[in-house]
């Protein structure tokens, strides 16, 4: 998942000019930056960043007197992934994936640090943007982060004690809430006792935020808000790198959600045995929601499988679903969030608008061990590139049945 998603909400005749909307906003931050730096400077307390550093271990070595620690929680990886069967095959998106560095995922500790909620933002003493804290969706460069774009910030809220920042850019989609949030919990309970930690940091205003934190037993009374709290401070400002940078999500990630989520299913009531789903997006429009559901449904009846709809189940619900799963089928979309918690032995197909392949579904099943991942494309005639073109994010699917057919035979579904 990536900046796609919130595309989702952009009215559809502007999402063919997202590219160059992205190349201008950069262009503008950078030109008008070091304007509204200075600028800004006057609303004192609610004032952007005077100053951005890309290494926050750089910051911390360079300014002793700040009083920073960073701390390494997991080593920088290489990652190599099979490219998956699918139709068409051998897709070149999936090719240019299948080797990947993941950078180190690290925990800051700041004293007197700040966050900005909108965007989970880190602002150290001194004022500076520690970049490498807050990344954001197509911007590699300090000088293009969208909090240059603004001249001052909601009115900070100090807090005495421990907070720690869970929130970051995108949690209000499931698959980053999931993948992005809760592993940094994992991140900050390796370095210290999470009863040591006063506050957490989080959006919660949606139910599927709600639930996830009640099952990682962070209740309300524990949570400030970020969507509330949208720039805060704390006599110590605990900061976890985000652990899925990039939709690159290492195993480690996987293997903690599972621990802590896996069983909590298991009290959902559920049908008894193995499922075979197929994974409806509904029948609203430029949604990704397949034209020619009805004939898919019929076509994938022959092989036992079951049309649901995730967002008419609970959290616990969808975990128990996917935990028993052996075929799911589904076009692409953040519920396959839940793919981490399928068992060995699970078949995925996810189905793709050829204009918008985003792989990091397979990224995600390529670390949960004995999954096996399919993709198939739906029909558009000339338009089978390997780029994740955002004008297409949310463009319904036309599926082809006899592509579907034929993989579902080639994988021995």
């Amino acid at each position: 998942m990536d900046n796609g998603e919130a595309l989702t909400r952009v009215p559809v005749l502007l999402r063919r000019f997202q590219p160059q909307i992205g190349r201008l906003l950069r262009l503008i931050t950078r030109l008008v930056g070091p304007v509204t730096r200075v600028i800004s400077q006057m609303f004192g307390s609610r004032a952007i960043p005077r100053h951005a550093t890309d290494s926050t271990s750089g910051y911390a070595g360079a300014n002793p007197s700040v009083g920073m620690i960073v701390e390494l929680v997991h080593a920088a990886e290489n990652l190599r992934r099979e490219v998956p069967r699918g139709l068409p095959a051998d897709h070149l998106r999936f090719a240019s994936e299948k080797e990947v560095d993941i950078p180190p995922a690290f925990v800051a500790r700041v004293p007197g640090g700040r966050m900005v909620g909108d965007y989970g933002a880190i602002i150290a003493p001194g004022n500076t943007l520690l970049f490498d804290l807050s990344p954001y969706f197509s911007i590699h460069s300090p000088h293009h982060h969208p909090i240059f774009r603004r001249l001052r910030l909601p009115k900070p809220v100090m807090y005495d004690g421990t907070v720690a920042v869970l929130c970051a850019r995108g949690d209000n989609n499931f698959y980053h809430f999931m993948l992005d949030v809760l592993p940094r919990l994992a991140m900050i309970e390796r370095t210290r006792d999470l009863s040591t930690v006063d506050l957490f940091a989080v959006h919660r205003s949606l139910p599927f935020q709600r639930q996830l934190l009640d099952m990682v037993h962070l209740p309300p009374e524990r949570t400030l808000d970020a969507s509330v709290h949208r720039h805060l401070g704390a006599e110590l400002l605990v900061a976890p790198s985000l652990p899925a940078l990039n939709n690159q999500t290492p195993r480690w990630v996987c293997d903690y959600l599972r621990s802590k989520l896996i069983n909590v299913g298991q009290d959902a009531p559920m049908r008894q045995g193995p499922t075979r789903v197929y994974i409806s997006r509904g029948l609203r429009r430029h949604s990704r929601k397949v034209t020619n559901e009805a004939d898919v449904v019929d076509l994938l009846a022959k092989w036992e499988v079951e049309a649901i709809r995730l967002e008419e189940m609970t959290i616990a619900e969808q975990i128990a679903l996917f935990r028993c799963a052996e075929l799911v089928i589904a076009p692409h979309g953040a519920g396959l969030a839940n793919l981490v918690f399928c068992g060995a032995g699970t078949k995925v197909i996810e189905i793709f608008d050829p204009g918008y392949v985003n792989v990091c579904f397979w990224k995600l099943a390529s670390q949960v061990e004995g999954v096996e991942y399919h993709y198939v494309l739906g029909e558009r005639a000339g338009l089978l590139t390997g780029r994740g073109d955002l004008e297409r994010v949310s463009a319904d699917i036309t599926v082809n049945l006899g592509r579907l057919e034929r993989l579902l035979a080639l994988t021995g579904c």
